[in-house]
């Protein structure tokens, strides 16, 4: 795009056929860093041509007048040709009496095709505005002046390549319509004689780089067009000289003394006898070295890593491969262990795998994936000899589904390392993965090798030995700046690498420059840059394909991090349209794509491009469904598409919630997958209602016949008893259709509920089918409807038309509404009700957005400001609180016509401010602005400052005192007292909106280009940026000025940020319809007050995370790790991480750390039932410690054991230890010296829980084997008496593995969960729940599954007659423990992995997210979510909506107000 496209208003749209404008097509903007190189690439070619014909970019033809004048305005580039020189280029000395009046359709024809803004009119005549770069005569001079500049520093090879792209612009004479105007001929003959001297600055460049066999051709024609330059003379003999043509040399300078002898009867220049002399000699000054010929692909990989066959590329890391090398020699097996981008799979490819192929080792490269065992097979046609490179081994706790195949994989590795050297690359944050397999952890502490970041040495080796090896030039400073700018940072190397590959792109000639590395975006950008740069050249209608694309070859991980995905490409999409961008995304090296599998090239792509990140953030959960739903259902394609691998209930509903709701792109197959469910799912409601009916109609008849039976059986006194037992019968049966009925239309009621969007449907229609059905699914439809906008509290009815603002007083009493009508509405904050109300000027509705605050309480709540509509004669008004009758009259205030955009308070309520705009007085259809202050202790005029109203509404704020007033359009800082003002962005680089003080003024936060931004209220730089998706209507600042709100205006979504935290949101979620102005916090902060339901609500949303359905525990560690446990009665728990606990107590809010322990560890540890004291073990180890971490100094050997579990007893004075080798036995709890007798079981012991006795306890047999792997199916449970030392009974277990075990408090009843294929949730394997009946040791009732997965923990409730299981994939549910039934099911929060407990009082269940230490509280009570549910909608189904939902069903009250 040329700057003819970029100049005046009227050129930065194009036009339809129908004359309709239209947006401009340019690639989009958003991401500030990114877009200031971006639009300069996008800018393109030059301009205007003028060195050959004229041609001007995008302009069509041009006419012959219109060509001269363009010609002699460029002749003058900058300066003024008067009309009287135009004339004279034009027509000479016999111009028309017309001449002036053509003159000027020629400059109006022009700048109707160059811009407004292109040509200037001048006192005297017309001047071209065009920046000098874009008329090609003025660029070709500034790089003939650099290049000569490059030349004295000896840069030739830079020389040449800008020389070579300044005559490429030479496409004949200059000026060649203006041959007969002088002033264009002197400067046609000053840029040719500039183009000769080029051309012979090109050949010197060119011997002084070493490449003499290339200039020679070059110097013989120009010694043939120029025969009398000397210059080109001496430079064609010094080519021949450099190309071993000695005597070629002499006699070129022979003929050059001829030619000048004869022409002109002169000798050559001493420089040339000079030249000659040196030449006879010999002189060794004239020989150079040839120039290296530069590889023609870039030496560097970008973001892939280094593969064994590029090793003579690898550099930077010879000390960390000889280190390497012997840990692999003396040990057997090598892990290389480091974070995400410090280049391990580079150093075990590159580095390791070639150094073992030099030595004559065949080696064999594997990633895990998804089904690592699969991997192994790689293994079959290879020697016993030959070495196992295994990359992205964290891909086994990551993308493996299934820790069966996961612990196989890794015990084939331990297997694998005696006969073999093996070498694992890790990630770092994942080693402590590992610790769930002890003998292979045993062999990575031998064999760890921790992978850093390189040393400075290293950095500058991998800069400069690649471009050594490739033949390039690096330009002085650039390697320092490169090592300067990644040197801290140990995962950059790919971030490097793909700065490294943009600036080669840029290079100039054979030169990678500082200019090209800051024009790639630098190491933190260039990623970014290039994918912005894909991105653009995207069409629109694609983009959202290209985006599903890329989130496919991501999937979150167990907090939600990216992980790169191999995906086939026949799960992305085989049209041709998902072709293109696959090889896009393949050409800028974003993605690989080998053998039919995708995969992103690199992690760090995830962290260095923003829009990414942005679309990783927006919905982690939807990410996780669909990557279970393509792999789902590209399983069920390949089967043949049977029924049974249909998804149903819950995962169905939500599925289909997502799908609908985001509107996500998914493949033909995952639609059919869907389509197929839901059908499924229809048919079996439908059969289910179809039967209910038809048993209706079968009891419907029987009871006419039974009538007529009854009239007979009357008739006859011997069988009338008979006819009236049988009409009881009916009765019954009838009773029983309808209920039936009722249970089929309150769980399709549940149903709906889940999938549609609207909140107040969602809720209604859930509490509907709970209070006609309160059954177990229409209870978990309520919950999940609930948990669908954990956020929302409450809702309370308001009047009027939709608000256009909100804002609640400081001290908590009122909330004030402003509808669309301007009608002014007071609430009272605590009961909702109607507290006064005025209109404030005629109710004309204003459309588009308002930006500003349309009202605002003062800091102490005595006074309202309030917006007036746009046609009222007063266009502000203050009005007394509660009363809303004026406070006092506004001097100043601007007349009719105008509109207050912005109003607000000074900290100390001693000043209002406004911004307005209006009509100008001298432009017609012109607006204008203004800002006014009121001191409002004084009744003095207001000071007036203007303002440049612009496209969006006049902005203002106010410091603590009214001292200062900041305005927007720019962003200016204004005195009160004196009137003066200054810009804080002179550049007017910044278009800020919601604008609002910070710290009394110090600072200022506005929103700017959909970011918001914090400047500094002196000198105006950014402190601070928080970008946002989407287009931001609204900012609101926190009382406590530490956070703030936006929100966005089509989706409604908000955005709360921690002032200080710009890297992500503190949290997000979505309000429902309304206005994005119409939001505020509640005067303590805690609260989010937004209008909904179209403006017939004020919701209140919770901000704490402490006040909804589910609600967070205030003293939360907010510290996760690997695993955890929620202690019995929820007041503890344990997370593990890095081989330590984090032990927290709920109660007093402390946490205590115990320092990691190594060795062999099965068990979680114990807590004592004081609370205050929690025992671990390692080995056959246990240790006491106290709350804060600190060791109790109780501690004991069991000698040769390796403990699998412990357990205290209630009264803490017994601890029951098992261990692998069957033996069970009892300690004491205080001084840990054995009690009774062990029992000895004679095959490994997995589970121990002591019972209330304090001499028996439940164990659970297998499920390990003596190696301490779970790889084995269980093999039952028994009771044991550890003081007698007896068994005291045994049973099987229904279900083939085992997880976990718990007693009931009175010893009755043993829990166990666990499942039958060794497999999670995530790959379709559910867990199950069993519970024993100790006294008679039977089944209380068949295994049940259910939709968490096997892994899950199982707890019973304080009085045993419930049961609460939690699991790792997000669910947690309550169990009848009588009957073994589920009752509830949640799904926790952000699919959390989860624990829980019942707290004491049995009615409330903690539950723990061990990956985030956020613990939940969650009341179990069906009543509790009724009234929660009613509380958060606010209002009752009415008559239309329950006819529309329920049909002719009799109307009953949902949730009465």
């Amino acid at each position: 795009m040329s700057w003819i496209r970029r100049s005046g208003r009227s050129d930065r749209s194009t036009f339809d056929r129908a004359g309709i404008r239209q947006a401009p097509q340019r690639y989009p903007s958003g991401i500030r860093r990114v877009d200031a190189t971006r639009s300069r690439e996008h800018r393109g070619a030059v301009g205007i041509q003028v060195l050959g014909p004229l041609t001007v970019d995008g302009s069509g033809r041009l006419g012959p007048r219109d060509r001269v004048v363009l010609q002699a305005l460029a002749v003058r580039q900058g300066r003024s040709v008067t009309a009287d020189e135009l004339t004279d280029a034009l027509w000479g000395d016999a111009p028309p009496a017309s001449a002036r009046k053509n003159l000027q359709s020629c400059i109006v024809r022009l700048r109707r095709v160059l811009g407004t803004d292109a040509i200037e009119t001048t006192a005297d005549g017309y001047r071209l505005g065009a920046p000098a770069d874009d008329v090609d005569a003025q660029r070709f001079e500034a790089q003939v002046s650099r290049a000569r500049e490059l030349l004295e520093l000896g840069e030739a090879d830079r020389v040449c390549f800008l020389l070579e792209q300044a005559l490429r612009l030479w496409r004949g004479p200059a000026f060649a319509d203006l041959d007969e105007w002088p002033p264009a001929r002197r400067e046609a003959g000053r840029l040719e004689e500039l183009r000769r001297d080029a051309e012979e600055l090109l050949l010197d460049a060119q011997l002084r780089g070493g490449r003499a066999r290339e200039a020679l051709a070059r110097a013989h024609e120009m010694v043939r067009s120029a025969p009398l330059r000397e210059r080109r003379w001496e430079l064609l003999a010094l080519a021949q000289y450099r190309t071993g043509a000695q005597g070629e040399a002499l006699r070129t300078i022979r003929q050059l003394r001829a030619v000048l002898s004869r022409e002109l009867g002169i000798d050559p220049a001493p420089e040339v006898v000079a030249l000659e002399q040196s030449i006879l000699r010999q002189d060794p000054a004239l020989q150079h070295d040839e120039a290296p010929v530069a590889h023609p692909t870039c030496p560097w990989q970008g973001l892939q890593s280094y593969d064994v066959t590029e090793a003579d590329r690898f550099f930077g890391r010879e000390g960390e491969i000889e280190a390497g090398m012997a840990i692999l020699d003396a040990q057997g097996l090598l892990a290389l262990v480091g974070p995400s981008g410090s280049g391990k799979s580079s150093l075990m490819r590159a580095g390791i795998g070639a150094r073992l192929r030099q030595r004559g080792t065949r080696v064999v490269t594997i990633t895990p994936g998804r089904h690592p065992v699969q991997t192994l097979s790689a293994l079959t046609a290879s020697g016993s000899g030959d070495a196992l490179l295994v990359d992205q081994a964290e891909e086994l706790f990551t993308l493996c589904e299934d820790p069966d195949e996961a612990r196989a994989f890794i015990d084939a590795l331990a297997e694998e390392a005696p006969r073999r050297p093996v070498v694992v690359a890790l990630r770092a944050d994942h080693l402590a993965d590992l610790t769930a397999y002890p003998a292979f952890s045993r062999l990575v502490e031998r064999g760890l090798y921790l992978v850093g970041g390189l040393d400075e040495a290293g950095l500058r080796q991998a800069v400069v030995g690649p471009a050594r090896q490739a033949g390039l030039i690096l330009e002085p400073g650039l390697v320092d700046l490169l090592v300067t700018e990644v040197r801290d940072d140990p995962g950059a190397l790919p971030l490097l690498s793909h700065a490294l590959l943009e600036t080669w792109k840029r290079r100039e000639g054979s030169t990678l420059t500082v200019d090209g590395y800051r024009a790639s975006g630098g190491i933190h950008d260039a990623v970014a840059q290039s994918a912005e740069r894909l991105y653009a050249q995207v069409e629109p209608n694609l983009r959202e394909a290209l985006r599903d694309l890329v989130l496919r070859l991501l999937s979150p991980g167990t907090e939600g991090e990216p992980v790169r995905t191999r995906v086939p490409r026949r799960l992305i999409g085989t049209d041709a349209e998902h072709d293109r961008l696959i090889e896009m995304l393949v050409s800028a090296r974003l993605v690989t794509s080998d053998e039919g599998v995708l995969e992103i090239t690199h992690e760090s792509l995830a962290r260095a491009w923003p829009r990414l990140r942005g679309w990783l953030e927006d919905d982690v959960d939807g990410r996780r469904i669909l990557h279970h739903l393509s792999s789902t259902a590209d399983a069920w394609h390949t089967l043949g598409r049977p029924a049974s691998e249909l998804y149903r209930g819950v995962r169905l509903t939500r599925a289909l919630d997502w799908w609908t709701t985001t509107g996500a792109t998914l493949t033909a197959v995952e639609r059919d997958f869907l389509e197929a469910g839901r059908a499924q799912a229809d048919v079996e409601e439908q059969s289910a209602a179809a039967r209910a009916r038809e048993q209706a109609r079968l009891i419907s008849r029987l009871r006419q016949v039974l009538a007529v039976a009854t009239v007979l059986l009357l008739l006859a006194v011997a069988g009338g008893g008979v006819a009236l037992t049988q009409w009881d019968r009916a009765g019954d049966s009838a009773d029983a259709a309808a209920a039936a009925e009722i249970e089929a239309v309150a769980r399709r009621a549940g149903a709906s509920a889940l999938v549609t969007g609207d909140i107040d449907t969602s809720l209604l229609l859930a509490v509907a089918g709970v209070r006609m059905d309160p059954a177990t699914g229409t209870h978990n439809s309520l919950l999940a409807a609930i948990t669908k906008r954990p956020e929302l509290v409450s809702s309370t009815p308001i009047e009027g038309d939709l608000p256009l603002s909100v804002d609640a007083s400081a001290d908590g009493r009122f909330v004030a509404v402003l509808d669309e009508s301007h009608h002014l509405r007071l609430y009272d904050a605590e009961s909702g009700e109607l507290a006064g109300e005025r209109r404030l000027g005629d109710p004309l509705v204003v459309w588009g957005p308002a930006f500003g605050r349309q009202l605002t309480f003062s800091p102490d709540g005595r006074w309202l400001a309030v917006a007036r509509s746009a046609n009222d004669r007063r266009p502000l008004a203050l009005l007394t609180v509660p009363s809303l009758a004026p406070a006092r009259p506004l001097r100043g205030l601007p007349p009719r016509g105008w509109q207050a955009t912005d109003v607000t308070f000074s900290g100390d309520g001693s000043h209002l401010a406004a911004g307005f705009q209006g009509p100008s007085e001298s432009e017609a259809a012109a607006l204008v602005g203004a800002a006014l202050v009121w001191d409002l202790e004084r009744q003095a005029p207001p000071r007036r400052f203007g303002m440049d109203a612009g496209a969006i509404h006049p902005q203002v704020a106010l410091d603590e005192r009214g001292e200062v007033l900041f305005t927007s359009h720019p962003l200016t800082r204004h005195s009160v007292g004196t009137g003066l003002s200054r810009s804080l962005d002179p550049g007017g680089r910044h278009y800020i909106w919601s604008l609002d003080a910070l710290r009394g003024g110090e600072a200022v936060i506005g929103i700017d280009d959909n970011t918001t931004r914090v400047f500094d209220g002196v000198s105006g730089r950014v402190r601070a940026s928080y970008p946002t998706e989407g287009y931001v209507g609204s900012l609101r600042i926190a009382p406590d000025e530490r956070r703030f709100i936006v929100t966005t205006l089509n989706q409604r979504d908000v955005q709360e940020w921690r002032l200080g935290h710009p890297d992500r949101p503190h949290r997000e979620f979505a309000v429902d319809r309304g206005n994005a102005n119409a939001v505020d916090y509640s005067a303590d902060g805690t609260f989010l007050l937004a209008t909904g339901r179209g403006g017939a609500a004020l919701r209140k949303w919770d901000l704490t995370g402490e006040r909804g359905y589910v609600r967070t525990v205030p003293t939360s560690s907010q510290r996760g790790g690997a695993f955890g446990v929620m202690a019995a009665g929820g007041e503890r728990s344990v997370v593990l991480a890095d081989f330590a606990w984090t032990v927290t107590d709920y109660r007093e809010g402390s946490v205590g750390r115990i320092p990691p322990l190594f060795g062999y560890r099965h068990t979680y540890g114990a807590f004592h039932p004081d609370g205050r004291h929690f025992a671990t073990t390692s080995d056959g180890e246990i240790r006491i410690w106290d709350a804060d971490g600190e060791p109790t100094g109780q501690r004991t050997v069991l000698a040769g054991q390796r403990i699998t579990e412990i357990d205290y007893t209630a009264d803490g004075s017994r601890l029951a230890v098992s261990a692998l080798d069957g033996t069970v036995t009892l300690l004491d709890g205080t001084t840990l010296e054995p009690v009774g007798t062990p029992v000895e079981l004679g095959e490994p012991v997995s589970w121990v829980v002591a019972r209330p006795d304090r001499r028996t306890a439940v164990v659970l047999l297998g499920g390990v084997e003596a190696t301490g792997r779970f790889v084995v199916p269980n093999s039952g449970w028994a009771v044991v008496d550890l003081v007698g030392g007896v068994v005291v009974d045994r049973g099987e277990l229904e279900m083939r593995y085992h997880q976990w075990l718990d007693v009931s408090p009175d010893g009755r009843y043993a829990a166990v969960g666990g499942g039958d294929n060794g497999d999670g949730a995530l790959s379709g394997a559910r867990g199950k729940v069993e519970v024993i009946d100790l006294s008679t040791g039977r089944r209380v009732a068949p295994a049940r599954e259910w939709a968490g997965d096997q892994r899950s923990q199982v707890v019973f409730s304080p009085d045993g007659t419930q049961l609460l299981s939690s699991s790792p994939n997000g669910l947690v549910a309550v169990w009848d423990a009588a009957t073994v039934t589920p009752v509830a099911t949640l799904v926790g929060p952000e699919a959390s992995v989860l624990t829980g407990a019942f707290l004491p009082d049995g009615r409330t269940a903690r539950i723990l997210d061990w990956g985030t230490g956020l613990a939940y509280d969650w009341d179990l009570s069906r009543e509790s979510a009724v009234e929660f549910a009613c509380r958060a909608v606010g209002r009752d189904l009415t008559s239309a909506e329950w006819t529309e939902h329920f049909g002719d069903l009799p109307f009953r009250e949902t949730c009465p107000q």
